[in-house]
C-alpha cells in the first residue's frame, strides 16, 4: 500500500512537472467610449466643411491567447495571438481584426520571433503613447510608425544592466513592378534599428528605419510610397514616483523629396488613484512655410488595478481617417469620456 502511494505521488508530481512547463493565458480588454468631434475639413476631400457628431466607439479593445513551453536547457517556445474586437458593434469588417500573430524561440540569447507584432522602433520611440483614446494624436504616428508590422522576423536581446537591443526585417514576397510601385520589392521591405535603456526613473530610447517602396497598408502610412529613412530618439524620467516627464524627436528623409519632423512633449502626474496627462506634439514638414500642433489633456481615475474611468480632450491642426489618410491645416477638436476593463 505504502509503494502504491509512493508510486501515485511520484506520478502527481511528474504530471505537475510537465504541466508547469508549459502555460496559456487567455486575456483581454474591453475599451468604450462616448465621443464627440468637430471638424472643419473633410479628410478625404480635403474640402473646408464644419462636421459635428456624438458617437459611441471602440477604443482598440482586444482579445488574447499567449504562452510558452519549456523545452529544456533554458530554451523557451513562445506565442501570442491577439485580435482586436468591435466592441461597440459597428459591423464594418470583421469583428476580429488582427493585432498581433507570432511564434518563436527565447533562451539565453535573447529571443527570436516571427509574425505580426510591434515593431522595435515603436517599443522603443512610443513612449509617449500614454492616452486611453485611440484616435492617433502620438505625434510618432503621422511619420508613418506604425505599433506593429507584419512579415516581421524580429530578434530581441537579453537585458545587460538595463540596456535591451532589437532588430527587425519584413518580407512580404515579390514585386518590384515600376508599373506600381506600392508592390514589394522581391527582398527586405524594411528594417528596424533598435536600442532602449532603463534604470530606475529613467528611460531612454533610439530606433532608425529604412525601407523600400511599400504599400501604405502594409506599413501604417501612405508616405511609404517612396524610399526613404526614419530616426528617433525617446526620453523620459519619473520624479518622486509621480510625475512623469517624456520628450521624443523623429527625423524622416524619402527618396520622392519629402521630408518632416516630429517632436512632443508629455507629462504625467499620478496621485492616489488619479492621473491627469497633458502632452504638446508638432510635426514640421521640411521647406514648409506652417507648422502644425497637436494638444492633448487628460483624467483618469482608477477604480480598481483592472477598471478605470477616463476623459480627454485633443485640439489639433490635423487628423486622420484611418490610419493612411491624413489631412493638415484642419481646426480639429475631439472629446472623448470613456472607461476600460482589464481581465
Amino acid at each position: 500500500m505504502n509503494k502504491s502511494l509512493i508510486a501515485l505521488a511520484v506520478a502527481g508530481a511528474l504530471a505537475a512537472s510537465a504541466v508547469a512547463k508549459a502555460e496559456t493565458t487567455l486575456y483581454g480588454s474591453a475599451r468604450v467610449s462616448v465621443n464627440y468631434t468637430d471638424d472643419k475639413r473633410n479628410v478625404i476631400t480635403d474640402t473646408d466643411v464644419d462636421v459635428s457628431s456624438w458617437d459611441v466607439r471602440n477604443e482598440a479593445s482586444r482579445l488574447g491567447v499567449r504562452g510558452s513551453e519549456d523545452l529544456g536547457g533554458g530554451l523557451s517556445a513562445i506565442y501570442q495571438y491577439e485580435f482586436g474586437v468591435n466592441i461597440d458593434g459597428k459591423a464594418d469588417g470583421s469583428p476580429f481584426n488582427q493585432r498581433l500573430s507570432w511564434v518563436g524561440l527565447k533562451g539565453g540569447f535573447g529571443s527570436v520571433t516571427a509574425g505580426r507584432q510591434w515593431s522595435p522602433y515603436y517599443n522603443a520611440v512610443g513612449i509617449d503613447d500614454v492616452f486611453n483614446g485611440d484616435d492617433g494624436g502620438a505625434s510618432y504616428y503621422y511619420l508613418g510608425m506604425p505599433h506593429r508590422i507584419s512579415n516581421a522576423v524580429v530578434y530581441t536581446s537579453p537585458s545587460f544592466s538595463g540596456l535591451t537591443l532589437a532588430g527587425a526585417i519584413t518580407m512580404d514576397g515579390a514585386g518590384n513592378d515600376l508599373d506600381d510601385p506600392l508592390k514589394k520589392s522581391d527582398g527586405v521591405d524594411l528594417y528596424d534599428l533598435a536600442a532602449s535603456y532603463k534604470n530606475g526613473p529613467l528611460v531612454l530610447g533610439a530606433a532608425y528605419r529604412g525601407f523600400e517602396s511599400v504599400a501604405g497598408g502594409e506599413s501604417g502610412n501612405a508616405f511609404y510610397g517612396s524610399d526613404g529613412h526614419v530616426w528617433g530618439l525617446a526620453a523620459s524620467y519619473e520624479f518622486f514616483n509621480a510625475l512623469n516627464l517624456i520628450a521624443s524627436y523623429q527625423d524622416a528623409e524619402f527618396t520622392d523629396g519629402f521630408g518632416a519632423k516630429a517632436y512632443s512633449i508629455t507629462g504625467e502626474y499620478k496621485f492616489g488613484a488619479n492621473t491627469l496627462r497633458a502632452a504638446w506634439g508638432r510635426f514640421d514638414v521640411d521647406d514648409a512655410d506652417e507648422n502644425y500642433d497637436n494638444w492633448r489633456v487628460g483624467y483618469q481615475y482608477n477604480l480598481s488595478k483592472r477598471t478605470r474611468l477616463w476623459a480627454e480632450y485633443r485640439d489639433s491642426d490635423f487628423a486622420s481617417q484611418g490610419a493612411s489618410v491624413v489631412a493638415f491645416g484642419h481646426e480639429y477638436n475631439h472629446f472623448a469620456a470613456g472607461i476600460r476593463h482589464d481581465f
